[in-house]
């Protein structure tokens, strides 16, 4: 989710400006370069709220609506999947 993000950054840059690019970089770069396993990742990705809006509109504005689907999939199957790992105990990583 890391790199998807920052991947995501020129979109951010386009859409609202310098400000919240350098905003959501700082917030990115700071669990890629200040962890060892990535663990933190993912409550810093929420943090670059930017990053989530650019791919919310980018969501939206599809012409056709098999990219939603997808993705809207895929994530259902991850929430399904590690929820479950949750409820019998497993570690999720």
């Amino acid at each position: 989710m890391g790199l998807i993000a920052l991947a995501l950054l020129p979109r951010v840059q386009r859409t609202f400006g310098w400000g919240y690019l350098c905003y959501s970089l700082v917030v990115l770069v700071i669990p890629l370069i200040g962890t060892k396993d990535f663990m933190g990742t993912g409550r810093y990705v929420l943090a670059a709220f930017p990053v989530l809006a650019v791919a919310g509109m980018m969501l939206a504005g599809s012409r056709r609506r098999a990219p939603t689907l997808a993705v809207l999939t895929v994530l259902a199957i991850g929430l399904v999947g590690a929820s479950s790992l949750f409820a019998v105990g497993r570690f999720i990583a």
